[in-house]
């Protein structure tokens, strides 16, 4: 037996004009943007920045989830039978803006020391495969004030270019501060400051691969196989690289 209770009316009430105000839809005090948020929107806007350079009627990219491990498990079968070339994105946010220090004016993210290690073991030698995602933004206002322009504000940092051995963190929780700059761009990473010896913004890195012939992204069965190494691995681990991780297909390319 279902029940059923009055909606409150709104006659006479002046509701807010769709779209004024993003953080009216968000939960009170918790305006800082989630990884699905930013895994959500990049997914969007990178099909919309890659689409008019694709044959009419062809899918230009295919995107997997990998949280959790059958749903990764089907991604890879899927990815594999799809071809083309692939690589991952493991997203990071942070609202942290730092206002003093030598830091100033950087956006602090946390990047745990086990994964880091080995996304660089894994994808160390093979470029293009596997990389970071720091977008500049991680609130809703901040989302407002760039007008939902995700690529525009986001970098990226292959994990090709970090060391093979990565310096420890020296702190309690096993994590990295990465700090953001993105007026250079530059990333530096800490407790012993390293710095990646490229760090590409997203839309300006997405349109040098479009001019290319050909892309530099591995072939999806070659990625697969090194993904497979890690899911092999115990659960724990395997786990926490897959965290907040997606995989993205180009099958035409």
């Amino acid at each position: 037996m279902s029940t059923t209770a009055p909606a409150t009316s709104t006659v006479g009430v002046t509701l807010p004009a769709p779209g004024n105000l993003l953080t009216i839809g968000n939960v009170i005090n918790a305006a800082k943007l989630s990884e699905k948020t930013i895994e959500l929107s990049t997914c969007a806007q990178f099909g919309q920045f890659y689409w008019p350079h694709f044959p009419p009627f062809a899918f230009p990219m295919v995107w997997f989830g990998l949280t959790q491990k059958q749903e990764r498990q089907h991604g890879f079968d899927a990815a594999s039978n799809l071809g083309g070339r692939a690589f991952i994105l493991q997203f990071k946010v942070s609202a942290n803006v730092l206002k003093t220090g030598i830091y100033k004016g950087t956006r602090r993210f946390n990047c745990q020391h086990q994964q880091m290690q080995q996304l660089r073991t894994a994808f160390g030698l093979t470029p293009g495969s596997c990389f970071y995602f720091f977008p500049n933004i991680g609130t809703f206002s901040e989302l407002v004030v760039v007008q939902g322009d995700l690529l525009s504000n986001s970098y990226m940092v292959d994990v090709a270019h970090l060391p093979a051995i990565i310096p420890a963190t020296h702190r309690a929780n096993g994590y990295h501060y990465a700090y953001l700059n993105a007026a250079v761009p530059e990333v530096t990473i800490t407790s012993e400051p390293f710095k990646p010896k490229k760090v590409y913004r997203a839309n300006n890195f997405l349109k040098r691969e479009i001019d290319k012939s050909q892309a530099d992204f591995p072939s999806s069965k070659a990625l697969i196989r090194s993904v497979r190494d890690i899911d092999g691995t115990s659960g724990r681990i395997a786990d926490l690289f897959f965290k907040n991780a997606a995989l993205v297909v180009f099958p035409h390319w």
